[in-house]
């Protein structure tokens, strides 16, 4: 028995009907795992009928696709179709807050810009190889005007003439001198000294007064300086005149050598000890004649007294 055609239309979509009716009745399988939801792009609202509708078979519900719709597998991704109605906006009377814009956000903390401070690391200083320059201490000799007095104990020795010695006619005694020097640098000193010995009379000199008497230039140099104790040693030559009773010797010191040391408690005094040395010959002998010429010698130990000034 052949149907017509509408009568073959009405059998299919009723057939499709109780399909898709018995479809949604039965029970769906639970999911292993929630399937990520896909969010399904925006279509437009079918306000009029498109290609779908007007190929749909006669008969059929108006709006109603042509094709069934099948149910969805086990494991399928649903399917979420946006919503066409507009989110709602915020009203002064109340509604939905307004939420920021996703966005990469601002770090916080002080402003960086061209006027921000801007921190920068200590670099370590770099070893220089200039050597270090160290001021010198402040100069107490240069310029300076020194007077010193001095006491001491004069030990004449040597010969006095050739094969007569000094300790025949005389011995230790007294020593009293004196010195000044000016200072033409920071260690050096040029000056002029004086010494007056009285030696004690010996043998057959014991009832006669004996003096000597020996005078000359000196350099002294000052090994130290910005020190309280100002250590020095010194070098001069000088003429000698020795009496002994009505006879007088008279000759040169060729050389006269001493060191020694003044502590200055204060700017312009200080005090201190010496030893000096001085070797000579005499040459000449009132009355009478010298002869042989010999070496004398004269030792004196002792200490002094010394003005400055400006001052130290």
């Amino acid at each position: 028995m052949r149907l017509s055609t509408p009568a073959c239309v009405l059998v299919s979509a009723a057939a499709l009907s109780f399909s898709a009716a018995a479809a949604a009745k039965a029970p769906r399988p639970r999911a292993a795992a929630a399937a990520p939801v896909v969010t399904a792009p925006s279509t437009p609202p079918a306000d009029e009928k498109g290609p779908a509708d007007a190929e749909a078979p006669a008969g059929a519900p108006a709006g109603s696709s042509a094709a069934p719709t099948a149910p969805a597998p086990s494991g399928a991704q649903e399917t979420v179709a946006p919503s066409s109605e507009p989110p709602a906006s915020p009203t002064s009377e109340g509604g939905t807050p307004p939420v920021e814009e996703a966005g990469p956000r601002k770090p916080e903390g002080p402003p960086v810009g061209p006027l921000a401070p801007v921190k920068h690391a200590a670099r370590p200083e770099a070893p220089s190889d200039e050597p270090e320059v160290i001021a010198p201490a402040r100069d107490t000799v240069g310029g300076h005007f020194v007077v010193g007095v001095d006491a001491a104990l004069v030990v004449p020795f040597g010969n006095i003439r050739g094969g007569v010695p000094q300790s025949r006619t005389m011995g230790p005694g007294l020593s009293l001198g004196g010195d000044v020097a000016y200072g033409i640098s920071r260690t050096v000193m040029l000056g002029a000294y004086i010494d007056v010995g009285l030696p004690s009379a010996e043998g057959t000199s014991s009832k006669n007064s004996i003096a000597t008497i020996a005078a000359g230039p000196l350099i002294r140099y000052h090994l130290v300086q910005g020190l309280a104790f100002d250590p020095w040693m010194s070098a001069g030559f000088g003429f000698r005149r020795t009496s002994d009773g009505s006879t007088s010797f008279a000759g040169v010191d060729w050389v006269r050598l001493a060191i020694g040391g003044d502590w200055y408690p204060a700017a312009n005094f200080g005090f201190g000890p010496f030893v000096d040395l001085s070797l000579g010959t005499f040459f000449a002998q009132s009355p009478g004649s010298i002869g042989a010429k010999g070496v004398d010698a004269h030792f004196v130990i002792g200490g002094r007294i010394v003005f400055d000034g400006p001052g130290r």
